[in-house]
């Protein structure tokens, strides 16, 4: 099933309840779609937002989140197999084999990522970790877009606890343009010290 640009989006309950929660940790640009979409207003329509660079990387993102899902002309939500096709270019914006299956980014952070854990929480080690998810998430996401991440990460006592938030810290900068710019580096750093 093709989605074009002039295909609708709604929000399901867990995107209206984020859209008064705020607890979600989505970034600045990605709630403003979520705002914007009410089962009326078209991809187009989003598009055409200031600041919407990547649309289609945004609406998976939320949709694969379950914070949206699309709309038929008539109002119907749909279901089943699906592929986003931009009017302008006739490329697929998004290939989806299953709908419900997660992406292997989303899933949990492989552990070979990570540096063995200590056998005593290194205080030190375990703020700069906290410290820099926090600034980078302030600097490129904006304090308002990610207050609720950060209050999760400023909660974490322990690196293994700070390790279950890095995918939600990577999704939240990678909803970012500069962000996916600039991820291989973050992640480098970041992983030095988590």
């Amino acid at each position: 099933m093709n989605i074009t640009m002039d295909d609708v989006f709604i929000k399901t309950p867990k995107g209206r309840e984020e859209v008064d929660s705020k607890s979600g940790g989505l970034s600045l640009i990605m709630r403003r779609v979520l705002i914007f979409l009410d089962g009326k207003r078209t991809l187009r329509e989003v598009q055409a937002l200031p600041k919407i660079d990547d649309v289609e990387q945004i609406i998976t993102s939320l949709e694969s989140q379950g914070y949206i899902e699309l709309v038929s002309n008539n109002g119907a939500v749909r279901s089943g197999t699906s592929t986003l096709v931009s009017n302008n270019a006739g490329r697929p914006l998004v290939n989806r084999v299953e709908p419900n299956l997660t992406p292997s980014s989303s899933s949990s952070a492989p552990t070979h990522q990570f540096r063995a854990l200590p056998a005593r929480v290194d205080a030190t080690q375990l703020k700069m970790a906290k410290n820099f998810m926090s600034n980078t998430l302030n600097a490129f996401v904006g304090t308002f877009g990610s207050s609720a991440l950060i209050n999760r990460i400023e909660r974490c006592d322990d690196h293994e606890a700070l390790r279950a938030i890095y995918e939600d810290w990577l999704t939240a900068m990678m909803g970012t343009k500069q962000g996916r710019k600039d991820i291989e580096n973050l992640k480098s750093k970041l992983l030095e010290v988590l």
